[in-house]
């Protein structure tokens, strides 16, 4: 890749172009830089941001933001919509300090419920109320254009093949991650 080519190599100004300059000047000012892998690690966190933006306009509508919409939908995919709330940390990927938060807001609006953990006293079951499976179940349709809309240029198979890709990086830095230590 040449020194001017942004990261798709044909020069397209989008929101990653500065972010790519300034990757470019740093590579200048260190010499020695692994450029491409850096570039894509900023891609991705670049892209989960604007996703998170775009999400963020269908939701504020239905009064759940990215965070409280993954928390509902974790439970929401469950067979019993219910989880504990180390799972729910897990499903959800808050750490436990903003699951309480979130969790607080949604018990607030009447979508989920805490109980204690019949098997563990420690623990505590987070469900989905049916309220709240009702509330998800009509944000559901208004999300998937988004989605759609920001996926419409990968055919099945480069869905496929870049789920192949990433799904490796996952692994690796689940390996390396400490567990939640929320019942």
């Amino acid at each position: 890749m040449s020194t001017n080519d942004d990261i798709d190599g044909k020069g397209n100004e989008d929101s990653f172009s500065p972010i790519e300059a300034r990757l470019r000047h740093r590579r200048q000012q260190l010499g020695r830089l692994p450029y491409e892998r850096l570039a894509l690690m900023r891609l991705l966190t670049h892209l989960h941001k604007r996703t998170q933006e775009a999400l963020s306009v269908v939701l504020a509508a239905h009064g759940l933001t990215p965070a409280t919409y993954e928390v509902v939908m974790a439970l929401y995919d469950q067979p019993d919509q219910t989880l504990t709330a180390s799972e729910l940390c897990q499903a959800s990927g808050e750490k436990p300090a903003n699951l309480t938060r979130i969790c607080d807001g949604l018990v607030a609006a009447g979508w989920i419920v805490r109980k204690p953990d019949d098997a563990d006293r420690r623990a505590v079951r987070v469900s989905l109320t049916p309220a709240g499976h009702e509330h998800v179940s009509r944000v559901q349709p208004e999300v998937w254009p988004v989605i759609e809309n920001l996926t419409a240029m990968l055919d099945a198979q480069d869905v496929l093949r870049l789920t192949r890709l990433l799904r490796p990086m996952v692994a690796r830095l689940d390996s390396t991650r400490a567990p939640s230590r929320v019942r």
